[in-house]
């Protein structure tokens, strides 16, 4: 809210007073050394803070916002992109498979290696093109619904969308390269094959030696197995390169949808955490002056509070020889409850504050490269001292260091106990009224209230549960393409020997009873695999979101776990209907005299 100054200092009666300095340098001006020489000449004032533009509070979490949603950006279309790089491979290799007579005959008939090959890598480039334009198309409308919701998520009135040429170029670029690579393999393969050899039927569709799979033999010692049950066994072992294919594109359906899936997990951990666990008050009052304990005792008289809790925040920077930190210290009491830790390494927080030591959190700790017993430079305005760090408690909003009270006196130069912060814990129903007499009391410059806090949060993180949905929902759609491609090509493989058992009288029931059986033994093969795999993507894209303002843990509920697996079985499930019927479909009479 921006008044004139004037009518501000006649309000609180305050003429000529003010408590905040702005610069604006020369071009080419030394930031350090200017800042510095003004410290000095402020120093006398109490000068509490002091920093460059870029570190703004407010400027660096909307940076620090972005680069978070920036890294997601590259990770999960990388993701994607690489996934459906395999799915293409898998494609071409089955039809390069399915044209082995062709290649044999055109290779017969005099075309070179480099025809063959282009003429397959060709399916790869209309692909990446056709793709590509597609993409970037509506990439540019998505965008700009994005980055509509974001501005005004944030408040800001006029935002302008611009086409980059650039990005669209780079889209382009990493499409034919995934989609090149992904066709080179197969079609290389399809170039070495002698055509003698490659005019035959493939031999691994041939009369192979007969054996008992040891997964059957392994039922059938407590179990007689039933004819529909013991091909979909021996088809999984048959051809076994099929069965690879069927269990990897499930796995990478996996892959895709609990990477995406797990933020929701992760983001709602998060919450009820630092609601329950860590931040245990209900009201947190900050006051612009210091004030003596006597204060705290006051309020905890006042009707509807049942506890108050004084500490002392003070402006602080964390330095080592690999780097600096600029956080807030929180000096508190051992005995104080207010906070909740989750320790990470070292002591209990009560004994490592009764030993005057630090507590800081793992990213400060990895950024300074320190360990529980290093030592640590702690500077505040008022004064500097080395302390040991005794515990890294892990902080989900912020980066803030804990040291006991005493320390922290020390450190601002104070000699009487005195306190800039209380914490309260009051009755809902009084919470209206007592925040109104916290705002009447000398010195208070803001009063937070934790479930106002919360609802606030919840609604900022309506935005970022928008963008993760049509993430989850694109990721979705892509584990549905794979299986598909997959299990369609896994029947229509097979069209010569499910119509033959259908010239022999089996009924069309039964064979889609086998199809389906043997889908889902790959499916159970697919589940361990895909969900580590899933969960450690997930970790991955947790850590893009690293960084001294906010930090995700990788959280997956048990009941996500189960949420994902049976809607990958269901997706496998509907993926082999419209092959199934097609199958059903077939003259019998030309599919039992393909050559395949």
């Amino acid at each position: 809210l921006f008044v004139p100054q004037e009518q501000v200092e006649d309000f609180f009666g305050l003429k000529d007073t003010i408590n905040e300095v702005v610069i604006l340098l020369d071009d080419g001006a030394n930031k350090s050394k200017v800042a510095k020489q003004i410290e000095k000449i402020l120093e006398p004032y109490r000068l509490i803070e002091s920093f460059p533009q870029e570190e703004q509070p407010s400027n660096a979490a909307l940076k620090l916002d972005l680069e978070g949603y920036r890294e997601i950006a590259y990770m999960l279309p990388m993701l994607i992109l690489l996934i459906a790089s395999f799915s293409i491979y898998i494609s071409l290799s089955r039809l390069i498979h399915s044209q082995r007579r062709q290649i044999g005959l055109a290779k017969a008939l005099g075309y070179s290696n480099f025809a063959v090959v282009w003429h397959y890598l060709n399916f790869s480039l209309i692909i990446a093109f056709v793709g590509s334009l597609a993409g970037i198309i509506l990439g540019q409308w998505a965008s700009s619904a994005i980055t509509g919701a974001y501005a005004s998520e944030l408040g800001i009135p006029l935002v302008k969308i611009n086409f980059y040429p650039e990005y669209a170029f780079q889209a382009i670029l990493i499409s034919l390269f995934f989609c090149l690579a992904a066709g080179f393999i197969p079609a290389l393969s399809s170039a070495r094959l002698k055509p003698a050899e490659a005019m035959h039927a493939d031999p691994s569709l041939g009369i192979q030696k007969c054996s008992v799979p040891l997964m059957e033999r392994f039922i059938s010692l407590f179990v007689a197995l039933p004819f529909s049950l013991k091909i979909p066994i021996r088809n999984l072992f048959r051809v076994r390169r099929r069965t690879f294919y069927t269990v990897l594109g499930i796995i990478f359906a996996f892959i895709l949808t609990l990477s995406s899936w797990s933020f929701f997990d992760a983001m709602d951990w998060m919450l009820n955490h630092q609601v329950e666990r860590v931040e245990k008050w209900d009201m947190m009052v900050f006051l612009s002056n210091l004030q003596s304990q006597d204060l705290g005792d006051e309020i905890a008289s006042w009707s509807g509070v049942k506890s108050v809790e004084g500490a002392l925040q003070l402006p602080v920077t964390l330095k080592t020889s690999k780097g600096k930190v600029d956080t807030v210290l929180i000096c508190l009491k051992p005995e104080a409850n207010f906070h909740g830790f989750s320790i990470q390494e070292g002591d209990e927080p009560s004994k490592v504050l009764r030993e005057k030591k630090l507590i800081i959190t793992p990213f400060v700790a990895k950024k300074l490269g320190v360990d529980v017993g290093d030592k640590i430079k702690v500077e505040t305005p008022w004064g500097k001292k080395e302390v040991a760090v005794g515990a890294t408690s892990e902080e989900f909003l912020g980066s803030p260091a804990f040291i006991h009270y005493e320390e922290g006196l020390k450190l601002a130069n104070l000699r009487m106990p005195v306190v800039n912060t209380f914490f309260l814990r009051v009755n809902l129903y009084k919470e209206k009224e007592v925040k109104k007499k916290l705002y009447m009391l000398p010195g208070t410059s803001e009063v937070q209230v934790k479930r106002g806090i919360v609802k606030d949060w919840k609604e900022l993180m309506s935005l970022f549960y928008v963008f993760i949905g049509v993430i989850v929902l694109f990721a979705f759609t892509m584990a549905f393409i794979v299986v598909f491609n997959t299990l369609t090509a896994n029947v229509l493989e097979r069209e010569r020997e499910i119509a033959t058992m259908r010239t022999l009288g089996e009924n069309k029931g039964k064979i889609a009873f086998m199809i389906t059986v043997e889908n889902l033994i790959a499916g159970v093969f697919a589940v361990p695999l895909g969900l580590i795999f899933g969960s450690l993507s997930a970790a991955e894209m947790m850590k893009a979101f690293e960084s001294e303002m906010f930090s995700m843990k990788p959280i997956i509920y048990t009941s996500t776990y189960f949420i994902v697996t049976l809607l990958i079985f269901a997706v496998l499930l509907l993926s082999e209907v419209p092959a199934i019927r097609r199958v059903f479909r077939l003259n019998l009479a030309e599919a039992t005299k393909i050559v395949e």
